[in-house]
């Protein structure tokens, strides 16, 4: 019981410690892309998040950053997928102060299933326009991804209706 325990524990971390995709831009940085809050729940607070890191690795704290971010609700969990619904998130882009290359946009994804991110924007004077979908629609060859929403266990459900402890 405690192997079976210990294996659940580990596969809960390991989908919570992988939630960024990794992606190279123009030779120079590399972007990570995902959620900002793990689990990631329909109808609960969460975040576009965006860290920002130098060719080999460090985090890269001293250049300006501008991002215009859409959310994108996917019929499927593909690259390729035809867009059910897309938002510009209009909040504000929030630089963490205790770890100055992290970049967050909060907003409440309000369904189950896949999502992706139009992300567009510049660091320093190099632009960029990227595409990232959560789960299998990875682009990343080393297969980092994010995510997708899942459905929370609703309680108490339906009508309520007074009954005893047993």
């Amino acid at each position: 019981m405690k192997r079976i325990f210990g294996l659940i524990l580990l596969a809960c971390f390991h989908s919570w410690a992988v939630a960024q995709e990794e992606r190279v831009i123009a030779g120079t940085y590399t972007i990570k892309v995902g959620w900002g809050l793990k689990p990631v729940l329909a109808d609960t607070l969460n975040a576009f998040e965006l860290q920002l890191f130098d060719a080999s690795g460090n985090p890269v704290s001293d250049h300006t950053v501008e991002l215009s971010v859409k959310a994108l609700y996917l019929r499927e969990e593909s690259f390729d997928s035809v867009v059910v619904a897309a938002r510009h998130l209009e909040a504000p882009v929030i630089r963490s102060e205790a770890e100055p290359h992290r970049y967050r946009i909060y907003f409440v994804p309000t369904r189950p299933g896949p999502y992706g991110f139009h992300v567009m924007g510049s660091i320093g004077d190099m632009r960029f326009d990227e595409f990232f979908v959560c789960g299998a629609g990875s682009q990343d060859p080393d297969k980092s991804s994010f995510a997708c929403v899942e459905r929370a266990q609703r309680f108490p459900g339906g009508r309520l209706e007074e009954r005893r402890l047993r």
